[in-house]
């Protein structure tokens, strides 16, 4: 089954032009909307698929 790492990115509707800038910026990194809504904030979640740890490092032991 394939893991994904998720984002929120989140703008005034007032700012769309910015927030379609934001957007392409991240999907040229490989992020992928998946979700939409909002009305005078608009909400966006993205994903992308996990990356695996390279070979001969050491799996991060973050909180």
């Amino acid at each position: 089954m394939a893991k994904y790492e998720y984002q929120i990115l989140h703008q005034l509707a007032s700012r769309v032009e910015h927030l379609t800038r934001q957007l392409n910026i991240e999907v040229e990194e490989g992020w992928e909307p998946v979700s939409l809504s909002g009305d005078e904030h608009v909400v966006v979640m993205m994903r992308r698929p996990k990356q695996a740890p390279e070979a001969g490092t050491a799996p991060s032991q973050e909180a």
